[in-house]
């Protein structure tokens, strides 16, 4: 899982928990054994799930194929190394005696070797990572040698360590004091990287999450490659800052990174289907890591494999069925986006992804991100398993995980089921005595390592999912409900205009009111379908009718339409000034704020969205204005300009989704049973 997609907690914590855990750890027993609505063939093949088995195999692909010492965390089998290859290989291996039919399909891939990290203060070892888009002190990129240390022919660099300030903005910081030399700076602050690339040596990032005092996070920074950068911990922070205040502080610094492109593999196994042996449902897993990985994730591959055991031998499925693992997922869904362009064919008659990134976790909860034109579909599977309590069905993609290609990108149907989110780290609600190790703080750490209690929802997980294949490739008649497609845009449509009252969605709104009618029409007829020629005309139709749609209506975030992130800056920028006439700068500066991260955010979109306008101001200049003391009377006629850019922004984007709603539309009424 690509983050934005560790030892237990304190005994404190264990004590307050232990009975609850208990609880927890006993339910997915309980769960799913007497489900009234399962048939005995469905009955048997879930019987025959082994969570033991699969647990060995978390633990075997997490430590048993490789254990390096990798400068990106230890274990770690990064995108095009030969790491990476080797699980490819045993994934490729253990299909095969499973008894699919297997190939690989390599792809091209920016691919980075990382050295050891050596990095001492005042000759005291400090342990770090090298960052994935972060510089090193020496190496190759492209085959041509670089250095940047002053040392040992240039692979070592020696410099006094200076704290920064806060980040926010390149007027903060002194300069002078920074110049060529090494700064300790909280990863992801706005503005370091300025700073950093216009006069320091080095960088010495922290994360100051809510992680473990000691987790490692591998995060790309977005700082570039032309600085030698490290990570540390929390703990080692606090450590260097308290010298930094005692008296001067020197580093020295050695970590090589040779970059150049490489070559990445997906691992593809399949069972052919018997009456609709075009049409697919995938099973899919990234088995690409930071340090060892054991949750995210090898667990996914690990339950991936499980199913395909399950369904191996004198099953016959009537659709396709593939298993795809897929490699540079955390370096950008790299794997998952040369599939989906390389398979066009696949991607048209993609009928449900089950993908998964992270798997099993214990917690008492869990969220199924689901297409919308599925979602009914991933509810009754639930449901007939006992689980409605437990799991809640949401309508969206996440954009960092392989489903946001299967799905967003490709058009296919997607699930995605996750327990205890890292998302809860920004939920109110959230209560850590209650959900005491979400996964988050274990996230690409040295912390993510298998142990048995952390998988108390393994067989709870497996369950649903091998329902949920075993029902989408038995049934006629796909299970895509297009009208439930227009009560998600519907909802988030009128919640938009509400927000950006000053923009017409009347195009929009027309247009989707023709497509829910067509949409009624051919679900009626599809009902009515009983001839095997018939069946297949309906399938086409709704598959391909899907497959051009719901690109284009799909938001960045995972539970939004497309127009839901503009609606939200027009609303943002137009209160940016009012408060600027009003001479609130706190009410400016906050307002502003929240369009640029959303801006930011918008940029892990995927490749088919248009990117916000950029004739306007730009926002982080004005912030930067506003922080330095800028008067808000000189602001407010760039406010204004800014606003009338959001407004075509938004106005394009209303544009974009009536254009393919009517695309669609027309799709739907070629349907015909004679």
């Amino acid at each position: 899982m690509v983050r934005r997609k560790s030892k237990p907690t304190r005994k404190r914590q264990r004590f307050e928990c232990v009975f609850f855990v208990l609880i927890v750890l006993a339910a997915p027993s309980l769960i799913g054994q007497s489900g009234t609505q399962l048939t005995p063939a469905e009955t048997k093949i879930l019987s025959s799930l082994d969570p033991d088995r699969t647990g060995k195999e978390i633990q075997h692909l997490s430590t048993g194929i490789v254990d390096n010492d990798s400068g990106a965390g230890a274990g770690s089998a990064t995108g095009g190394s030969a790491d990476e290859k080797k699980i490819a290989d045993a994934v490729e291996q253990e299909m095969k005696s499973i008894g699919l039919t297997v190939h690989t399909e390599p792809f091209p891939v920016r691919h980075y070797d990382f050295g050891k990290v050596n990095l001492r203060a005042n000759g005291t070892a400090i342990e770090a990572i090298s960052l994935y888009t972060g510089g090193g002190t020496w190496g190759a990129k492209d085959g041509v040698p670089y250095a940047k240390g002053n040392a040992e022919s240039g692979h070592v660099l020696r410099a006094a360590l200076v704290a920064s300030g806060n980040g926010n903005s390149p007027a903060d910081e002194k300069f002078s004091d920074m110049r060529g030399k090494a700064v300790l700076a909280k990863a992801g602050d706005a503005g370091i990287s300025e700073v950093a690339q216009r006069c320091a040596a080095a960088l010495v990032l922290f994360d100051d999450g809510d992680g473990p005092e000691d987790a490692l996070g591998q995060n790309p920074a977005g700082i570039g490659d032309q600085l030698p950068t490290v990570l540390i911990s929390k703990k080692n922070r606090r450590e260097l800052a308290k010298r930094i205040q005692d008296g001067p502080v020197s580093i020295e610094l050695e970590n090589r990174i040779d970059s150049g492109d490489g070559t990445s593999y997906n691992v593809i196994g399949t069972l052919q289907g018997t009456e609709f042996p075009d049409e697919w449902v995938m099973v899919s897993a990234h088995y690409d890591r930071w340090w060892h990985s054991a949750n995210d994730n090898e667990a996914g591959v690990a339950s991936m494999l499980e199913i395909a055991r399950a369904l191996s031998g004198s099953y016959q499925p009537k659709r396709s069925v593939m298993f795809l693992a897929t490699g540079s997922e955390e370096v950008g869904l790299v794997g998952s986006g040369a599939f989906v362009q390389a398979h066009p064919e696949v991607m048209r008659r993609l009928v449900y992804d089950r993908n998964f990134d992270l798997s099993g976790w214990t917690a008492t909860k869990g969220r199924m991100l689901t297409s919308p034109e599925i979602a009914e579909e991933q509810k009754v599977v639930i449901a007939d398993l006992g689980l409605s309590d437990r799991i809640t069905v949401i309508e969206g993609q996440d954009i960092g995980t392989d489903a946001w290609n299967f799905g967003a990108v490709g058009g296919g149907g997607t699930s995605l089921l996750v327990w205890n989110s890292r998302m809860l780290a920004r939920d109110p609600n959230w209560d850590p005595k209650v959900e005491p190790d979400p996964f988050w703080k274990y996230s690409h750490t040295q912390l993510d390592l298998y142990r048995p209690e952390d998988y108390g929802n393994l067989l709870t997980e497996l369950k649903v999912s091998t329902l949920s294949v075993l029902r989408m490739s038995e049934v006629q008649n796909v299970p895509i409900r297009l009208t439930e497609v227009a009560s998600w845009a519907k909802k988030t449509i009128d919640s938009d205009a509400a927000t950006a009252t000053d923009v017409s969605f009347d195009d929009v709104r027309t247009a989707l009111t023709v497509f829910q009618s067509e949409a009624e029409r051919v679900e009626s007829l599809q009902q009515k379908a009983s001839t095997p020629t018939q069946v297949r005309v309906m399938n086409d139709i709704l598959l391909n009718s899907r497959k051009d749609l719901m690109p284009s209506l799909y938001s960045d975030s995972e539970t939004s339409f497309r127009t839901t992130g503009y609606a939200n800056s027009v609303a943002a920028i137009k209160q940016a000034r009012i408060a600027a006439k009003k001479g609130d700068r706190a009410g400016v500066v906050s307002a502003l704020e929240r369009v640029q991260q959303q801006r930011e955010f918008s940029e892990l979109g995927s490749y088919w969205q248009e990117r916000l306008g950029s004739d306007a101001p730009d926002v982080a200049t004005l912030l930067r204005d506003l922080n330095k003391g800028g008067h808000m009377s000189a602001q407010e006629d760039s406010l204004r300009r800014l606003e009338t850019q959001a407004k075509a922004d938004l106005s394009r984007s209303l544009s974009i989704a009536a254009r393919q709603l009517r695309a669609a539309t027309e799709i739907l009424r070629t349907a015909r049973l004679d």
